[in-house]
């Protein structure tokens, strides 16, 4: 297994796994300095893992709904730990954003009746950026970042629409949420430009 501690002594270059890049890591060793591993990917394939011996990996997640009012299963939860240690990431990207949200008959911030399960969204969805959603995610940050023993890095969700409830713009509430936390700023340019392009 390759650490990734080299991260500390200069900027490095990295590349998101897709199939091709194992074969591309073997014919240009010396191209990139990690692979960006979605979580969902390990889970659904723990064999993938096994690029950890060309480079060190860096764990990508879009499953903590991290910006969500129903939290994930503690199946996910506990799935998310054991790979963050696993792969021993020197931190972890999580979406600032929500993948689950409540059906009919729930109660607030995920307290919901015993028959009714979440709904998965199916996609990372930008939150109402509004100051009870803030703390919410000050809370999940911190909750977060004890339980799995890494810095968060908050990926940047595309905005295509104004989110009902909002009162701030996307990178006011961003920059609340660096402010106010231990939290980094992970910069998606795609998610950037799409915003930049939506009437806000």
């Amino acid at each position: 297994m390759i650490r990734a501690d080299l991260f500390n002594s200069h900027p490095a270059v990295g590349l998101a796994y897709s199939d091709y890049v194992p074969m591309f890591l073997r014919d240009h060793p010396d191209a990139v300095d990690y692979v960006e591993m979605p979580f969902e990917l390990l889970r659904h394939n723990p064999s993938l893992v096994d690029i950890q011996r060309l480079k060190p990996l860096i764990l990508h997640c879009a499953s903590l709904s991290i910006a969500g009012s129903v939290l994930p299963d503690d199946g996910t939860v506990e799935a998310v730990e054991f790979w963050t240690k696993r792969t021993k990431t020197p931190w972890l990207g999580e979406h600032l954003a929500f993948v689950t949200a409540e059906m009919e008959g729930s109660d607030v911030r995920g307290k919901r009746n015993a028959a009714e399960d979440p709904y998965d969204v199916g996609y990372s969805i930008n939150p109402p950026t509004n100051e009870a959603n803030l703390q919410w995610v000050l809370r999940s940050i911190k909750v977060y970042e004890k339980r799995l023993g890494v810095p968060i890095l908050l990926e940047n969700s595309p905005v295509y629409f104004v989110p009902p409830g909002s009162t701030m713009t996307q990178s006011e509430f961003i920059r609340a949420v660096c402010a106010r936390s231990s939290a980094k700023l992970l910069l998606d340019l795609t998610h950037f430009y799409i915003t930049s392009q939506t009437r806000l």
